[in-house]
């Protein structure tokens, strides 16, 4: 038997599994139901990997039963294709709750669109879509189909759990291929595989799990893959669109990448005379480099590239220059060139971005980035550059790119290897306000607030910088939404450099802003502070507290007091320290007027499970003491006494 023939002969077998009607869902145990939205009967994964076509043949067979309305998605069944990724047949069933089968869908009943939006320029990327629904619940789907990946450089993960809330009763992986063209994998909470040798250079390995119960998702938890069983695969060397790589580290991955690179950095006489006259009057190497990416950052924007190599390859640099538009590989090679042109070195860097990250120093793959940066070291430090955007400010250092790996790819080497990104700590991503309150007799107030942020806190006013007045004015009333709070004046201003800075200035009147109850007037501590959506508290806690950013909030309030009005309570100052964070607040009475003080530092952390209803309580404490009321009485009028 060869190795296409035995893929074949798999996928019959999957094929033979598909029920005349499916099991009704009263068979499923209680176990797999409870605090489930769906329950997956069977989930089978059958890969056969070619060496002699470099092909995969991906077929799988999915039975899953819907409970409710929250796992409609379940039964809603996409795959995505290309050229170089054909599905070969695509099938589903519809079962109601005794087993019966009501429909079929196949032909037409599929549908079949372009998988990226208009900011993708080029791709050929599109997408299968089956969508199976019963107005009664529960019902369940079947769903099968193959694909043939003729160009790859990764193999599919493999996730028994499937997801949050959901039951599995039975999953399998099983992958053949020649030991010519061995893969390597990783397993997270899950046993070694059945290893079988099909033929003396053919090897086949198989997993199996059953009854898996439903795992809620937890705030401040771990990655999924470290919750549940996961595997993750790939091949030890590959060939795609006539180039050759191996993933046995991630120095032979970087010679792929760096392969990629290294005839992109053309560049033509007009960008070198941009380039000198860019800086001709400029020695310090630092503003060298801001000047050119600024010149980047006004004469480019991205676009989107999804086709073929282009998916790995930069467009060259004098492509870039000539259209003005290119993907985060194209834009970092052409800023990378235009530095080379100041005779500033500078390097490609792969990294991980939303949900993707590099997290194993032993096991290279693709997979673990989908992003480029570029890297730009300097005698005391590294600037890291974010070429996609623009409106990133200089030396702003996102919290996407800190406390993270990248593979900084060496083209005079022909290799790459892992380093790490800045880890600040919390001063570094500060925002820090200061507020000044007049109030009058009646509770009303005027008030003008000054909010500086810098590192990772300048998020917190994009696009607010570069929006327009109205939508400015739109998105400021909409961040703070407080009864009675009416806009006068506001300005955004930013300051780029060795630290990037950015200010808020707001001005604005408030109509009843503080409580009035007879001779009294009740003052909330600090109205624009607090923590909002604070995750509740668990009696069983599975996953270990991470808190995967630092921050260092300050707020800093000032109340004028009404002419006629004395203090009456003024709530006790805190001051709490733990491993995760620490909150002191204070209050200080001068002539005519309260200050409160609020110093709130958040820790990039990684605890036991147990410490999460503490730092649930902690959260809760910061919101408490900003909701805490000073109360002003109205001063008695002792001559009229006497």
């Amino acid at each position: 038997m060869n190795l296409l023939k035995f893929g074949v002969c798999a996928f019959y077998l999957v094929c033979i599994w598909l029920p005349l009607s499916a099991q009704p869902t009263t068979v499923i145990s209680d176990s797999l139901k409870n605090g489930a939205d769906a329950v997956y009967r069977k989930y089978i994964t059958s890969i056969e990997y070619s060496s002699s076509s470099n092909k995969l043949t991906i077929s799988r067979h999915i039975e899953v039963t819907v409970l409710n309305e929250k796992g409609r998605f379940h039964s809603d069944f996409i795959v995505p294709y290309d050229a170089d990724k054909p599905i070969k047949n695509m099938i589903a069933y519809l079962y109601d709750e005794n087993g019966k089968k009501i429909k079929t869908f196949k032909g037409d009943e599929i549908k079949d669109y372009s998988l990226f939006s208009e900011s993708t320029l080029f791709h050929d990327n599109r997408q299968k879509q089956i969508e199976v629904y019963a107005p009664k619940y529960p019902y369940t789907a079947v769903f099968e189909y193959t694909q043939q990946y003729n160009q790859f450089i990764g193999i599919p993960s493999w996730y028994p759990q499937v997801g949050y809330r959901v039951g599995v009763e039975y999953t399998s992986f099983s992958i053949t291929y020649s030991n010519y063209s061995p893969v390597r994998y990783k397993l997270f909470n899950i046993p070694e595989p059945v290893k079988e040798s099909l033929q003396p250079d053919v090897t086949s390995l198989t997993w199996e799990l059953q009854n898996l119960k439903p795992i809620n998702e937890e705030s401040f938890s771990s990655k999924f893959f470290e919750q549940t069983p996961a595997l993750m695969l790939v091949p030890e060397c590959f060939s795609y669109k006539g180039t050759n790589g191996c993933f046995t580290s991630w120095g032979t991955y970087g010679e792929w990448v760096s392969s990629l690179i290294k005839s992109r950095a053309d560049y033509s006489d007009d960008m070198l005379h941009t380039v000198q006259n860019l800086i001709k009057n400029v020695s310090n190497e630092k503003e060298k480099i801001r000047i050119i990416y600024k010149y980047m950052q006004d004469h480019t924007r991205y676009v989107s590239i999804q086709l073929g190599l282009g998916g790995y390859q930069p467009f060259p640099a004098t492509q870039v220059e000539a259209t003005g538009w290119g993907d985060c590989k194209a834009l970092v090679n052409y800023t990378k060139t235009l530095l080379s042109l100041a005779n500033i070195k500078s390097y490609y860097c792969e990294i991980g971005v939303s949900n993707t990250q590099i997290m194993f120093d032993d096991f290279p793959s693709a997979g673990q980035t989908n992003h480029i940066i570029l890297g730009v070291p300097l005698e005391s430090d590294t600037l890291w550059l974010e070429c996609t955007d623009q409106h990133i400010p200089f030396g702003y250092l996102p919290y996407s790119l800190q406390n993270q790996k990248v593979l900084w790819v060496d083209e005079s080497k022909n290799t790459g290897y892992l380093v790490n990104t800045p880890n600040p700590d919390a001063n570094y991503n500060s925002r820090k306000r200061y507020i000044e309150f007049n109030l009058d007799s009646s509770g009303n107030a005027q008030g003008k607030m000054l909010t500086l942020v810098q590192g990772g806190e300048i998020s917190k006013l994009f696009p607010e910088l570069w929006a327009p007045s109205e939508e400015k004015e739109r998105i400021i009333n909409n961040k703070y939404s407080v009864p009675g709070f009416k806009i006068t004046s506001f300005d955004y201003t930013l300051k780029e450099g060795d630290h990037a800075l950015a200010t808020e200035k707001i001005e604005m009147t408030f109509n009843k802003f503080a409580s009035k109850t007879g001779e009294r007037l009740f003052v909330k501590s600090n109205l624009f502070g607090g923590i909002s959506e604070i995750p509740v508290k668990t009696k069983y806690r599975r996953s270990p507290l991470v808190i995967r950013h630092s921050y260092f909030h300050s707020d800093t309030v000032l109340f004028n007091l009404p002419k006629g009005y004395d203090v009456e309570y003024i709530p006790q100052q805190k001051v709490i320290s733990k491993s995760f964070g620490e909150l002191v607040t204070r209050y200080i009475i001068r002539d005519n007027e309260i200050i409160y003080v609020r110093d709130l530092k958040i820790n990039r952390y990684k605890g036991s499970s147990k410490e999460y209803n503490d730092f649930i309580d902690f959260l809760i404490q910061v919101n408490r003491s900003d909701e805490q009321n000073i109360i002003l009485v109205k001063k008695r009028d002792t001559e009229h006494e006497k």
